[in-house]
């Protein structure tokens, strides 16, 4: 079940990055849930919370939180990383 799996993918409807995001995750077959922060009532507060929690600058979408850690912008190594290291 994708909540358990700790990947979460906070996006935009139009940004190009969360859609490679998007295809990384589902070509490795990473369960994720994704919040659309422009959408979905809570979903940027939340992602500004843990930033600000964690000392993240963000710049725009995507956010990924890979297990707890936040990865602003989509880094694919850094990533792919953080997931081989369950």
């Amino acid at each position: 079940n994708a909540a358990s799996s700790g990947v979460i993918l906070y996006s935009t409807s139009w940004c190009g990055y969360c859609r490679q995001a998007r295809a990384f995750f589902q070509e490795r077959g990473v369960a994720f849930v994704e919040r659309d922060i422009e959408r979905e009532p809570g979903a940027r507060d939340e992602m500004n919370q843990k930033a600000q929690a964690q000392g993240v600058r963000l710049q725009g979408v995507p956010v990924i939180d890979v297990h707890g850690t936040l990865v602003p912008g989509f880094d694919r190594a850094r990533i792919a990383s953080l997931l081989t290291g369950i």
